[in-house]
């Protein structure tokens, strides 16, 4: 069985990178390798793994082994005809997603073609689980990356980060120094309190990320926190709607904003309990999903735009010189 660590990925799969990365940064330059011994000490793995993963990567022509010299790399292998472009890494929160829905693919996949369309490679993160890295910098060294790009990452990880490689940082964020674009719920949110005119929001599921950056700069009235921690009903419940029930006739609240996974059992359990309360959730429901309500759609082709022409200045200046744009999220009627 492959011994997999901290960050999700097994041995061979981290020695493979590796050898990429010494690929991509080498172009038509054949690079040495570090003695066996030399990368089972520097990756924390048994020489005889690394020895295996050496051997494979041999077989299949990426590496070569010189006798008395040593083992390179293969330049002439053509698995990486565009090595003389910018690798750009792209991350989506702390590199661990176990899936990715609609709301999350899509800013993974416009973000990803407006890099690809710029003339750049893409390296996605799936699994580098930045935040729990605790070699962040040299984690990043190894990957060959030009630049990394972050949706939806906590700040802390991206400052640490910006330590060993040029950062973009998008997402909800306020204050951060560091070159951004962060997604403005302001305009969406007076929107929605015009359309709606609530008095009584109530939140329901792990919502506080969102809720602290956009919601409470907005909003100076009561709310009521809606988390398994309060004793409120949580979704997937076996008694669920009865809890829900409960609290509606309690607590009154005029709107309801649930997590974009939960919306839809929301939105049934109201309608069963004859409920006729707005639901509001943070991101784009499958189409199949059956739902009335509002949701959230963060502008994820104008963050690609925003993204190119910021490294166009880092590629052409050794500078971030676009600012820190804000861009609008739109108010999504369903």
């Amino acid at each position: 069985m492959k011994k997999v660590y901290q960050n999700g990925i097994s041995e061979n799969v981290r020695l493979r990178h590796y050898v990429m990365s010494l690929l991509y940064q080498g172009g038509s330059e054949s690079v040495r390798l570090p003695t066996a011994t030399q990368l089972a000490e520097e990756f924390g793995i048994a020489r005889s793994t690394v020895l295996l993963a050496l051997k494979q990567l041999r077989e299949e022509g990426y590496v070569v082994g010189k006798r008395g010299s040593g083992v390179f790399t293969n330049p002439l292998a053509g698995c990486l005809p565009l090595h003389n472009r910018k690798l750009i890494g792209l991350l989506l929160n702390g590199g661990d997603n176990f899936y990715y829905g609609k709301g999350k693919w899509q800013g993974i996949a416009e973000l990803g073609s407006a890099i690809t369309e710029a003339g750049w490679n893409l390296r996605p993160l799936f699994n580098i689980n930045l935040e729990r890295t605790e070699n962040l910098g040299e984690c990043l060294k190894r990957e060959a990356l030009s630049a990394v790009v972050m949706l939806h990452t906590d700040a802390r990880c991206a400052l640490r980060a910006a330590e060993a490689v040029p950062v973009i940082l998008i997402g909800h964020q306020r204050g951060y120094s560091a070159p951004s674009i962060r997604f403005s719920y302001d305009a969406a949110l007076i929107q929605l309190r015009k359309e709606l005119r609530f008095q009584r929001p109530a939140f329901l599921g792990k919502q506080r990320w969102v809720v602290e950056n956009n919601f409470v700069p907005f909003w100076n009235g009561p709310r009521i926190p809606l988390s398994r921690k309060a004793g409120g009903p949580a979704p997937g419940e076996i008694d669920f709607k009865q809890k829900l029930e409960r609290y509606l006739q309690e607590e009154r609240p005029d709107v309801l904003f649930s997590e974009t996974d939960l919306a839809d059992e929301v939105w049934q359990t109201l309608r069963g309990l004859k409920q006729d309360i707005p639901v509001v959730c943070w991101g784009p429901l499958p189409d199949g999903v059956e739902f009335h309500g509002y949701y959230f759609q963060e502008p994820y082709q104008a963050a690609g735009r925003s993204v190119v022409e910021m490294l166009g200045g880092l590629f052409a200046d050794g500078v971030i010189r676009a600012g820190n744009p804000e861009l609008p999220v739109a108010l999504v009627r369903r």
